[in-house]
């Protein structure tokens, strides 16, 4: 079976042994991989990171570490890659993801099936309610939680998806992740495939690149919860407004 589109692989160039694990894992399953050099984010000095962030307790509740603000500026660069490619999709893996044997033919079926209106589909994650947007022909789903997954580790992007987010991100606000949680600022259509393609390696997880984010006083705990607040009420109700407000709801109340 031919591969259905590019599979890029963000990696520290540091990271060998994480490289020549995914190399094997594509190699097993006769895929092509493109290894994107990620960005040492630690590495960067204040003018650097200065010139690519606009970082604002406005937009998140802390600072973004150096690992966040590299993981963002490594994602860019594969979504650069697929516009500058001309990809229709392109999917966006980490480094510490396990692939199943069928991932080459459910991708297929995904790329070939999913409506063109799709920016981007989260390839694994999961939360306990869901509206499902489109049934495929081997029966896996496109769903719509009441909020994209909180994880950048497994993505399919299609064309329009990145330059959106190319065009949304001149300057890095807040992690990835958190960042296509605010969907409704970038204006992208975003789902999530049932049952999940890709799942976590559990010892690369533990062992990850990105690190731990800890509050450390009263302060930061304020600015968390005041963040919190003001994304569950503005991601409610623009969920409700782009889904309609009794789908919307289904996801929201808990009956």
């Amino acid at each position: 079976m031919m591969q259905p589109c590019p599979v890029l692989i963000i990696n520290l160039p540091s990271s060998a042994a994480r490289r020549a694990a995914m190399a094997s894992q594509c190699a097993r399953l006769g895929l092509t991989a493109e290894f994107i050099a990620a960005v040492d984010g630690r590495a960067l000095d204040a003018a650097q990171r200065a010139a690519c962030c606009a970082e604002s307790f406005a937009a998140f509740h802390s600072p973004l570490t150096g690992a966040e603000v590299g993981c963002y500026l490594s994602h860019l660069k594969a979504l650069q890659y697929l516009v500058d490619h001309d990809c229709p999709w392109a999917v966006v893996l980490e480094d510490d993801v396990r692939l199943p044997a069928d991932f080459a033919t459910r991708l297929t079926v995904l790329c070939q099936e999913a409506a063109p209106t799709f920016d981007l589909i989260k390839l694994n994650g999961h939360l306990p309610r869901q509206l499902v947007l489109q049934v495929l022909s081997n029966g896996d789903r496109l769903v719509r939680f009441r909020r994209p997954p909180i994880n950048a580790n497994a993505h399919l992007w299609s064309l329009a998806g990145a330059r959106k987010m190319l065009a949304h991100s001149s300057r890095v606000r807040r992690p990835i992740d958190v960042e296509i949680k605010h969907w409704w600022e970038i204006g992208l259509r975003v789902a999530t495939l049932a049952p999940e393609l890709v799942t976590l390696d559990p010892a690369l997880c533990r062992a990850s690149t990105i690190g731990v984010r800890n509050v450390r006083n009263a302060a930061g705990w304020y600015r968390k919860l005041r963040y919190n607040i003001a994304y569950s009420l503005a991601s409610r109700y623009q969920l409700c407004r782009d889904a309609g407000w009794a789908r919307g709801l289904r996801l929201l109340l808990p009956f």
